[in-house]
């Protein structure tokens, strides 16, 4: 059983959390989401995929040593994504699109702010996914 993965932000009002993992065949992980941004806030599944998340994983790590760099996690058919950027003064920058397809189609844009000193747990547990 793979643990919740969750980014730590030293402010209740921005989560990101992804728990109840589930990988298929095709190198496609499946996840429940939350994410709060102030006053928004989602909780569906998210897909991402082996195509995104080695070099994700890599890009964070830089992050996490101090590194400017820009990361992205999403599966590669889907429109769903989350990004991480940084910058020189150790700020990060996580901002996505959720999308729900349907009849009456939906979407949550996201963006806040934590910093490179909260990615190490982070990052450890996202590249735990990664085959051995």
């Amino acid at each position: 059983m793979i643990e919740p993965i969750e980014l730590q932000t030293n402010d209740d009002r921005f989560t990101l959390r992804m728990s109840g993992f589930e990988k298929f065949t095709d190198g496609e992980f499946r996840c429940e989401l939350c994410v709060r941004s102030g006053g928004f806030s989602c909780q569906r599944p998210f897909y991402f995929d082996d195509s995104t998340l080695p070099d994700a994983v890599a890009t964070l790590q830089q992050m996490d040593s101090g590194q400017v760099a820009r990361a992205i996690l999403k599966a590669r058919w889907e429109d769903d994504f989350i990004s991480f950027e940084s910058d020189k003064l150790g700020h990060v920058f996580v901002s996505g699109e959720i999308f729900e397809h349907g009849e009456l189609s939906q979407s949550m844009k996201f963006e806040f702010r934590t910093d490179q000193t909260v990615l190490g747990q982070f990052v450890r547990r996202l590249a735990n996914l990664l085959p051995a």
